[in-house]
């Protein structure tokens, strides 16, 4: 985002770890973890909020800068991948093999 580096905690881990996001400052210095749904696997940036895609619990969770959870969209079965075309959040769907959108319109 700029400031930080963010990084799904998806897979076997401990279980303070598991299903959460990791910030980290730009030296490594940790800043927060914060819980997301199950098995979060992609991250996207939109300029303003964090983006987290949850393959299995089949949403896309909005994250203020901070951790602040801010949304939680549902989305088809196993979101695996997020993009941003400066208005919207595209979310890519392996198992449904859909595409979906996410508008986000004012802010």
């Amino acid at each position: 985002d700029g400031d930080s580096m963010w990084i799904a905690n998806s897979g076997p881990l401990e279980d303070d770890q598991a299903d959460s996001v990791t910030r980290l400052g730009l030296d490594g210095t940790g800043l927060g973890e914060f819980r997301v749904g199950n098995g979060p696997v992609d991250i996207l940036f939109d300029g303003e909020d964090i983006w987290v895609a949850n393959a299995g619990s089949d949403n896309v969770m909005r994250l203020s800068t901070r951790g602040l959870q801010l949304g939680t969209f549902e989305v088809d079965t196993g979101p695996v991948s997020l993009a941003f075309d400066g208005e919207n959040v595209w979310v890519a769907s392996v198992e449904g093999d859909t595409l979906s959108k996410i508008v986000l319109g004012e802010r």
